[in-house]
């Protein structure tokens, strides 16, 4: 089995209200991975290279962040990087020393949090590299660390999260050193995650983005508990119940955020430089993975269909139903909405291809060694709709979100509107671990093109019409991370460039747009909705009311 999609990027809050579903700490806790064996991994591995030590000083920081308070390992001259979060000095160990994290500066917008992110990363990776260099690195005894450490982090809450703890140590090694997208799953995990992913929530009801230790709501769900209670779009979390996350793993972030339903959890935000509680009561949270509706803001009726991922193997079958009925409903167009999708099967997202332009090359497929030819991945169903579509994407499309867009862009079957998808076009699989039944490695092995040959990978795929989540955008608005911004590691671009092959069409529409107005109107008439008005979605029925 195959898989595209980005691990633990965006992530909704909550965890299944079915019995057989574990916490994340629960799944590794039966690995049997813990401090130890960690510790002994990194002393065989941090003198390996430069590389490898600063992939180890990033590991440790992992284990650093689960410290009450925060803390993170710095080399002496990591403090004197302009708004650094390293504070003050609570040991040193040897040539790194060990600081708790000062407090996020409330006052900075997420453009200003991601370059002082960005500055950091750069001076932890010279002075790690440095001090490899010297030979210094020599005298960090990492197994000696961890088990000094271990008691610390090991209480209260987190008391039996220590293979949760050192699962995410090892992955931020695997991350850094190998590939970003390389990892260890609980083998159970996996199965139990694969068999559903249409599930009921018991949780807070919003989905998370991270800007390096840095966790930012990108979105309450509609109904939810977090909107009902206050939490907003772009609220940064400071702490979960009073527990401070700067530095933790999603995992550990998530893992505070779970419990019984009725229960509280209070969120330390910041929001526009000021800092709020917000108290959120968890609830039972259905999710579909296919939404489909009528739209009608454009006074014509358009079928609108949401895939949140493609890990559910019926969302192909779900859509061909969706598409079905929306058209027995009298759509004079449909709007495919993959804003925020992840990825996940591949087969998924070339039978949904299929449906919409029939058995035709959906993807091709070729090994990161760059030894063989393409493999091209053909739909198995006929086409089901012919009439106009619109394809939404943006920053966090990903993976196969980018094959299935890519792909109706190629075609020209589809609009593509939005911003700039996230630029993954790397194939991860399964391959079992030799030393333990109980993990499952996820390993890079292939690149995915787009049928005409091209890559996403870094690039994207770049919208036909380029729409900003609102009107009159501030850079902060526009503001999103992509593959490259994320991983220095990741793997370069190869293969085609893309160039716009209809622009006068595109031209033509775009005047059209902008003598109407539809959008920028109904997104003014809906200021005072509960939820943000969607001016992407209104700019898609804007686009096809155009597309004639």
């Amino acid at each position: 089995m195959k898989s595209f999609f980005i691990f633990t990027s965006i992530l909704s809050l909550g965890f299944s209200a079915t019995a057989e579903l574990k916490t994340s700490a629960q799944y590794w806790a039966e690995t049997g991975i813990n401090f130890e064996f960690v510790g002994q991994f990194l002393d065989q591995s941090c003198q390996k290279s430069a590389t490898n030590f600063v992939a180890c000083v990033q590991t440790m920081n992992v284990v650093a962040g689960s410290l009450s308070p925060a803390a993170i390992f710095a080399a002496p001259g990591e403090a004197n990087v302009a708004g650094t979060k390293i504070g003050a000095l609570v040991k040193s160990y040897g040539p790194l020393n060990l600081h708790r994290v000062n407090k996020l500066d409330a006052s900075k917008n997420l453009t200003n949090l991601w370059q002082q992110v960005l500055r950091e990363r750069k001076a932890q990776i010279a002075a790690a590299t440095q001090i490899f260099n010297n030979g210094s690195s020599a005298k960090i005894q990492f197994s000696a660390i961890l088990m000094e450490l271990r008691p610390q982090v090991l209480m209260g809450e987190q008391a039996n999260s220590e293979g949760l703890i050192a699962g995410n140590m090892i992955n931020a090694y695997l991350a850094s050193a190998v590939d970003p997208h390389t990892h260890l799953d609980p083998v159970q995990k996996f199965l139990d995650e694969e068999k559903s992913t249409n599930e009921n929530f018991a949780g807070v009801g919003a989905i998370i983005s991270t800007i390096g230790g840095t966790f930012i709501i990108k979105t309450p769900m509609e109904g939810s508990p977090a909107l009902k209670a206050g939490i907003r779009a772009r609220d940064i979390i400071e702490s979960i119940d009073g527990v401070p996350v700067t530095s933790l793993p999603i995992d550990g972030v998530i893992s505070r955020i779970r419990g019984a339903v009725g229960s509280t959890v209070t969120f330390g935000i910041i929001r526009n430089g000021r800092h709020l509680r917000i108290p959120v009561v968890r609830a039972i949270i259905e999710i579909p993975n296919v939404q489909a509706k009528l739209v009608t803001e454009a006074r014509i009726p358009y079928g609108y269909i949401k895939l949140h991922n493609f890990m559910d193997d019926s969302s192909c079958d779900s859509i061909a139903a969706s598409l079905t009925e929306l058209q027995g409903q009298g759509a004079k167009g449909m709007i495919l909405d993959l804003r925020d999708n992840g990825g996940g099967l591949l087969e998924q997202s070339v039978c949904i291809g299929s449906l919409f332009v029939g058995k035709q090359v959906i993807v091709k497929v070729k090994s990161v060694k760059g030894d063989g030819g393409f493999q091209d991945f053909v739909g198995s169903r006929e086409q089901l709709t012919q009439l106009p579509m619109v394809t939404l994407i943006n920053a966090d499309s990903a993976s196969a979100s980018e094959i299935l867009s890519g792909a109706l862009q190629d075609y020209q079957r589809s609009w593509i509107v939005g911003a700039t998808s996230f630029g993954k076009a790397t194939v991860q699989a399964p391959l079992r671990q030799t030393w333990s039944d109980k993990v499952v490695l996820f390993a890079t092995i292939e690149r995915f093109y787009e049928p005409s040959g091209r890559t996403n990978q870094i690039v994207g795929i770049v919208p036909d019409f380029t729409v900003d989540p609102k009107p009159h955008a501030s850079e902060d608005d526009k503001f999103a991370i992509r593959e490259a911004d994320y991983y220095t590691n990741a793997l370069p671009p190869l293969g085609q460039a893309w160039t716009e092959p209809r622009p006068q069409e595109v031209a033509h529409i775009e005047a059209c747009m902008s003598r109407d107005g539809l959008a920028e109107r109904i997104y003014e008439e809906r200021q005072n909705d509960a939820i943000e008005p969607d001016y992407q979605l209104y700019s898609a029925e804007s686009v096809l009311s155009c597309d004639k």
